[in-house]
């Protein structure tokens, strides 16, 4: 014979059940929801940067006798 907690039990759990579902579905739409919010919008066009000239100072103002031999060759990447 089965006991009596057993079978209550069972009872329980096939009330809970259908609860546990509706709780998943109303979940699933919260994060269905969130997800179309971060769909796709418009397309925007970056803007575009243009490259500026480096203005280098004048001999004068900056010896190349000062400088390390390593900043002296980085002078050449600008």
């Amino acid at each position: 014979m089965t006991p009596l907690w057993l079978i209550r039990l069972n009872d329980f759990l096939a009330w809970f059940n259908p609860v546990l579902c509706l709780i998943a579905g109303v979940l699933a739409a919260m994060v269905g929801a969130a997800a179309a919010e971060r769909g796709p919008g418009p397309i925007t066009r970056p803007a575009v940067h243009l490259a500026q000239p480096v203005q280098r100072p004048t001999p004068v103002a900056c010896s190349q006798a000062v400088l390390p031999p390593e900043l002296r060759d980085m002078l050449l990447h600008d």
